[in-house]
């Protein structure tokens, strides 16, 4: 078998593993009125046809002040969840406005064809030893969460959240909150600044049972107004992952020359690779360890995250449009962490399918310099490579998986691991541990490695068995020739490849 007939039959193993997603009615749900989503289209483009005009709602004084612990000790009274017990068997609770969520996004409710505002109501919540505010204003909402049985049948826990700008994130079955996706990205680490498009409503369909949960918002921001749609099924025993259609309208206010599309944004601190010299007793932390591609042709790409002394930005060439990408934490053994608390074992990965109507452009990775695991540094995104003109319209969608495992589906040996340290006095030696189910039934002698580098130099590559745990071990000297090394290694069998390619930049001190 050739390369190009091998990177075929994978991307054709990757459609029939995604196609489940559209034929169980993920991106085109049929109990959805198209009515609703036009509706929100007219406003997203009414918006677009007009300044752009920031009017947060007033806020107590005594909610804008509170701190991270004062708010979190605020809950919700769950017996009065929206819909609860409905036979929907998914329940909503609004968010509190206050600590850093002062924005106000509107909720309205879809219930029997009509449609009604959420109105405030400070019943719903109790505030323990925390003063309520002292008003009878409509304080609004800052968001909404989504509750439902994704771990024993009898009792809704929460698995999806809307809050903060255009931030969302969900969880899967076994799993707690890790990383985030956004509805759009807008010059993200570009010199004129970041801007925070946010979702200022939310319009949620009553479940109906057996169908899946719809979510309508609407985005603006100083850039583009959007209308988003979003199809919900969450996980469960049976199904242990999160999937979320995603259709939506963006209308640009002014030229979007560096825009993201299914954005996705995490943590990464540390790790094996490159530990940085943090003081702390836990060996790794991080809520994503790598950035996966599945290109055109089929081809899987595995990009290990890095904390870098400076901001760098990567760019992947995808082809015209990859079968899908995401964040993925491939570490899932506690050893590896040794924190009780945080389970960074347990975040999930997040992948991108995209629809038939992606634009063209690339994938973009953003790593960002931090100090602690208190900041998300790691941003990825589509970046499409025409700029959208003012007073035009981009109609895009794609399917957003949140769950344990992202892997190739074909059967590839993937990088369990990877490591380096100081060799000599200027070299690196770096060690990448693959492994799959079969792999301790791989003769390495049958497999050649292939490794390069652009800006230094690569010498003693092996490849050995690791009698241990069954992975095979690839190691190789990196001898730095510039002050960037970009990495690459693949395994390879009779002239095709076993594995995913392996990608890193190297940065010296």
């Amino acid at each position: 078998m050739d390369r190009r007939a091998f990177v075929a039959g994978t991307a054709a193993a990757v459609a029939a593993w995604q196609s489940g997603l559209h034929a169980q009615g993920i991106d085109q749900p049929a109990h959805v009125e198209t009515t609703m989503r036009e509706v929100v289209i007219q406003k997203a483009r009414d918006l677009a046809a007009r300044p752009y005009r920031h009017a947060p709602l007033p806020l107590p004084k005594e909610l804008g002040d509170l701190g991270y612990d004062a708010y979190r000790r605020i809950d919700n009274r769950h017996n009065l969840n929206l819909w609860r017990d409905g036979p929907g068997g998914v329940e909503a609770q609004p968010l509190l406005r206050g600590f850093i969520y002062h924005d106000q996004m509107r909720l309205h409710l879809i219930e029997d064809g009509a449609v009604r505002d959420l109105s405030w109501d400070a019943g719903l919540f109790d505030f323990k030893d925390v003063p309520p505010p002292q008003t009878d204003a409509d304080i609004g909402y800052s968001g909404v969460r989504l509750l439902a049985p994704i771990d024993d049948p009898k009792v809704a826990v929460e698995f999806l959240v809307f809050q903060g700008a255009s931030y969302f994130r969900a969880l899967a079955t076994g799993l707690t909150y890790g990383l985030s996706a956004r509805g759009l990205a807008v010059r993200t680490a570009d010199p004129r600044g970041e801007e925070f498009p946010a979702f200022t409503d939310l319009w949620i369909e009553k479940p109906v049972p057996g169908q899946d949960v719809v979510i309508h918002a609407l985005l603006d921001g100083p850039s583009a107004s959007g209308a988003f749609m979003f199809t919900i099924r969450p996980s469960s025993k049976e199904q242990p992952e999160t999937r979320i259609g995603v259709n939506a309208a963006l209308f640009a206010r002014t030229d979007l020359d560096n825009i993201g599309l299914a954005p996705l944004t995490s943590m990464y601190w540390y790790g094996p690779l490159e530990r940085g010299g943090w003081d702390d007793y836990r060996p790794q932390v991080h809520d994503s360890d790598g950035l996966t591609i599945c290109d055109t042709d089929g081809e899987w790409l595995w990009r290990p995250l890095a904390n870098p002394r400076q901001l760098q930005i990567s760019a992947f060439d995808a082809g015209p449009a990859p079968l899908g990408f995401g964040l993925a934490q491939r570490s899932r053994d506690w050893r590896n962490f040794q924190d009780s608390d945080a389970k960074y074992e347990r975040r999930p990965g997040a992948w991108i399918a995209p629809h038939a109507d992606w634009p063209a452009g690339k994938v973009v990775l953003v790593e960002i310099p931090t100090e602690n695991e208190y900041n998300d540094n790691i941003v990825a995104y589509w970046r499409p490579a025409k700029t959208i003109p003012k007073g035009s319209r981009l109609d895009f969608g794609y399917d957003l998986i949140f769950r344990g495992e992202i892997t190739s589906g074909y059967g590839l040996l993937e990088t369990a691991a990877s490591r380096s340290g100081a060799y000599a006095r200027t070299w690196r030696q770096i060690v990448i541990d693959f492994a799959h189910p079969g792999t301790e039934r791989i003769n390495p002698h049958r497999l050649t490695p292939e490794v390069t580098a652009t800006g230094g130099r690569i010498e003693a590559v092996t490849l050995s068995a690791n009698q241990n745990d069954g992975s095979l071990r690839l190691t190789f000297m990196l001898v730095p020739e510039s002050a960037v090394c970009e990495l690459r290694a693949v395994i390879g069998e009779a002239g095709r490849p076993v594995s995913e390619t392996w990608l890193y930049r190297w940065t010296g001190p």
